[in-house]
């Protein structure tokens, strides 16, 4: 059975983040030091499932998608198994700015076990990308009507097997559906996937990851701002 897309649901939201996390944590440079941790912490666990389900429920902007294998077995055998998730945001009539105010807000940092070095590293890092994402975002949101693909994770196994395009394929045409341009923070490997999809580039953000630690000496990461104008205009920033 081929790959689908389908509405995240209540009882996924636990199983998508567990997604989430693994796809960071094996990511490596900067998205390693966000999930430091090789399995998500149950506080931090608990706290975002009642976010996820808040917005779930009632936010007007948020679109929670998952792929599914239907060639896998899922929970309790089960057939058709989530292995991808993605939370587009679209803003039909522009993000207000208490919207953006709140997509600036840098999380809370989640617990890191163990070694007190690593653990103030990975404090560090958290503070230094979620600071830097603020603001990207107060510079780079597209004015007027916008989608941000807010996130987009595919779990280690099922990775390079079509899942993430899905994901982005649906919310493209969703935002030209609704004449909205789009916007996404892609890491370095995520993307060349955006630029098929008519993302380009307006800002490169480098981090030297051997700041955080001598484990991470010559490393360095790079997050990479993505703009897709609105369907038949083109882009008003400079590509980098």
């Amino acid at each position: 059975m081929p790959l689908t897309v389908e509405p995240l649901l209540d009882a996924d939201v636990e199983e998508s983040l567990r997604i989430q996390h693994a796809a960071f944590h094996a990511g490596g440079g900067m998205s390693h030091l966000l999930s430091p941790s090789a399995s998500m912490p149950a506080a931090q666990l608990r706290a975002l499932s009642a976010r996820r389900r808040q917005k779930l429920a009632s936010s007007p902007h948020a679109h929670f998608l998952k792929v599914v294998d239907g060639a896998a077995a899922g929970p309790a055998g089960a057939p058709g198994r989530m292995v991808g998730v993605a939370h587009w945001d679209f803003f039909a009539s522009g993000a207000s700015g208490a919207d953006l105010d709140e997509l600036c807000a840098e999380p809370a940092a989640p617990e890191v076990e163990g070694d007190a070095a690593f653990a103030e590293a990975a404090a560090r890092a958290w503070t230094d990308f979620f600071g830097y994402l603020g603001g990207a975002r107060r510079r780079f949101f597209p004015a007027g009507p916008a989608a941000l693909l807010h996130v987009l994770c595919v779990e280690p196994g099922a990775q390079r097997r079509g899942a993430g395009a899905l994901l982005v394929g649906w919310g493209v045409r969703r935002a030209d559906e609704l004449g909205l341009a789009a916007i996404v923070e892609a890491s370095r490997m995520g993307a060349p996937l955006y630029a098929r999809f008519g993302f380009e580039a307006v800002h490169r953000e480098r981090f030297d990851v051997g700041i955080y630690g001598k484990e991470f000496e010559g490393v360095h990461d790079e997050n990479v701002i993505m703009i897709r104008p609105r369907k038949g205009e083109k882009l008003e920033y400079p590509t980098v």
